[in-house]
């Protein structure tokens, strides 16, 4: 199994926890004050959060990444996803995350090679 590796282990927990906090702190917790919160700031911040793990963690797969990086707030946007007025478009929330994946994979190859430029 993947994770009896305790650097998998490890790099599963760091990618996650900086995905679902980024989700809770700048997503769940804005919306329930605000039910017109965009959330743009999340797809920013989830972008260059993704560079830089690029640069100081090359080797990991970049689709994981991604995964791992999004997985968090995909997983609670149901409950926590900003409702807006109630007309059913929070629902998209579901494919821009989905879609974020691979962005946010593309983001961490980046960093990956900035880091192979930084040693050359």
């Amino acid at each position: 199994m993947v994770f009896r590796d305790p650097a998998v282990k490890r790099q599963t927990l760091l990618y996650s926890g900086i995905g679902g906090a980024e989700w809770l702190l700048l997503v769940a917790v804005p919306a329930t004050h605000n039910h017109n919160y965009s959330g743009a700031p999340y797809f920013l911040a989830i972008f260059a959060s993704a560079l830089v793990l690029g640069v100081f963690d090359p080797m990991m797969p970049h689709i994981r990444a991604g995964l791992l990086t999004v997985g968090p707030g995909l997983l609670l946007a149901g409950w926590t996803a900003p409702r807006g007025d109630n007309d059913g478009i929070w629902i998209l929330w579901f494919p821009f995350l989905l879609m974020s994946i691979f962005l946010t994979a593309g983001c961490h190859r980046i960093g990956a090679r900035r880091k192979g430029a930084i040693k050359a």
